[in-house]
């Protein structure tokens, strides 16, 4: 039992310290504000868009290495630029899901997805979003948004994060069983937007 209680006791201090390793998504965010950032939709990096596909899966990374860009007049965000082309029918609906990631049962870091989209001229197009879809819950995220189109052409999708709420807890976890002491207690994990994270694109007909 004692021996047990032990390998329960480090498990439990070695999941806290990992947590240390990582850098807090408010200490990030402070970073963005001293880089180079594009302050207007003709400011965005089209030139290097990749290609996605429609209809199936596309996992991609936000990173703090990627390029800025400003929204909302006071918010900063990385951002990654992609190009896809539609078919001829009218609706299409773009899903993006984003999943958590952390190294311990504790803290569970995930973005808060936001899009824009441009045709081929670069002209924004008007998006709805569609709630009918969304899904908020340990630890993913997904939000989808529905555009009108006649006919089939090029466009390019945005992907950058929601910053307005980062650093802040989306939700609380089941509690965590650990030992300690001899004893057993239990701590609530944590979901925090972060402004960085794993997320999945989706673009399919409606």
């Amino acid at each position: 039992m004692k021996s047990k209680a032990l390998f329960s006791v480090m498990v439990f201090i070695a999941i806290v310290g990992c947590a240390k390793i990582i850098v807090t998504p408010l200490e990030s965010y402070k970073q963005l504000k001293y880089r180079n950032c594009a302050k207007s939709d003709d400011q965005i990096d089209f030139a290097n868009a990749k290609e996605i596909k429609q209809t199936t899966a596309n996992d991609f990374k936000l990173i703090p290495a990627d390029s800025v860009l400003q929204y909302d007049d006071t918010l900063y965000s990385n951002y990654q630029v992609f190009k896809f082309r539609t078919n001829a029918r009218r609706l299409h609906r773009i899903n993006i899901i984003s999943y958590g990631r952390g190294n311990n049962a504790l803290k569970v870091f995930v973005l808060m997805p936001k899009i824009k989209v441009f045709d081929k001229t670069l002209r924004q197009v008007e998006l709805k979003v569609d709630s009918s879809v969304a899904t908020f819950n340990d630890p993913m995220i997904r939000r989808a948004w529905v555009f009108e189109q006649n006919h089939q052409d090029d466009y390019y999708l945005i992907v950058f994060a929601d910053n307005s709420k980062v650093g802040k807890v989306m939700m609380k976890t089941d509690p965590f069983a650990y030992y300690g002491a001899g004893l057993l207690g239990s701590i609530k994990g944590k979901v925090i937007y972060s402004l960085s994270g794993d997320y999945r694109i989706r673009v399919e007909d409606l």
